[in-house]
């Protein structure tokens, strides 16, 4: 066994993660802050996950995940992990460390998944995309609830989205207490017992100045 070969093997999956968020954070330019693990109980958790912008409204979004193993062992079982986050990812890749051969390429081009090429130079990992993937059709109703999850909303009044730090309250938009008007006041946004407002929003419906 050669040292790179030797060398690759004591890099743990989490080692990769930070740089791996990194390049997709810069790479799509994902708005959302934190790029850990997300996903359901009983459906599954991606590596990495990003959010970004498909127009300059901020009104329309996609999402990207990233399946990362330091070694690849199983190439059908770990890309077709990787595709199953396809119910909520619209773009989704697998990364490791190891090269990629034109069957791995294939192999990956037939489940419509990307790869992402990772090496590592001194103390420092580097990231390439290998093959895009096929744009997916997340499922709406658990792309929605996954969003929901890391606080990502659609304002109901100017459709914009974002992550949001919101306040909430029990009652509708005609039923503010005092402490929630407070609350928007210092920049929160609103999360009523039907409708969500981003900050601008909400201080325009309940005219807070």
């Amino acid at each position: 066994m050669d040292a790179e070969s030797e060398n690759s093997l004591t890099i743990r999956e989490s080692d990769l993660y930070p740089w791996v968020r990194k390049f997709i954070k810069n790479k799509f330019k994902c708005f959302n802050k934190k790029l850990g693990e997300v996903g359901k109980e009983g459906i599954g958790y991606v590596d990495v996950f990003g959010v970004y912008y498909k127009d300059s409204k901020n009104t329309e979004i996609e999402t990207v995940g990233v399946e990362v193993k330091p070694k690849k062992r199983r190439t059908a079982a770990e890309f077709g992990q990787a595709k199953g986050y396809s119910v909520f990812c619209h773009k989704v890749y697998f990364a490791s460390t190891d090269r990629f051969d034109e069957i791995d390429k294939r192999i990956a081009k037939h489940l419509g998944i990307g790869l992402i090429e990772i090496t590592k130079n001194a103390s420092r990992f580097y990231c390439r995309i290998i093959c895009e993937p096929k744009p997916k059709n997340p499922v709406p109703e658990l792309l929605e609830e996954i969003l929901k999850r890391i606080k990502i909303l659609r304002c109901d009044n100017c459709r914009r989205i974002g992550q949001r730090e919101y306040t909430r309250t029990k009652y509708g938009i005609d039923k503010i207490s005092k402490w929630t008007k407070d609350q928007i006041k210092k920049g929160k946004d609103l999360l009523t017992s039907k409708n969500f407002y981003c900050n601008a929003c909400a201080k325009r419906l309940l005219q807070i100045e």
